[in-house]
């Protein structure tokens, strides 16, 4: 199981740009907390791998240790 963290910043932004959708969206972030190695792995650094998640258009950008 692993820790989700969505900055307070972050919960606005989304908030402002997705609306009505913004559940989904905070569903599918948390949805990782489930399943850590969900998502598309691009890169390696020092051990701290980065990975994306989709939905529609928008990819999320989060950091997997």
């Amino acid at each position: 199981m692993a820790k989700v963290e969505i900055l307070e910043y972050l919960y606005e932004e989304i908030e402002k740009i997705f609306k009505g959708e913004a559940e989904k969206v905070f569903d599918l972030l948390k949805s990782l907390e489930d399943n850590p190695k969900k998502g598309k792995p691009l890169g390696n650094v020092a051990g701290v791998v980065i990975k994306e998640i989709r939905y529609k258009s928008f990819r999320f950008y989060f950091i997997s240790d």
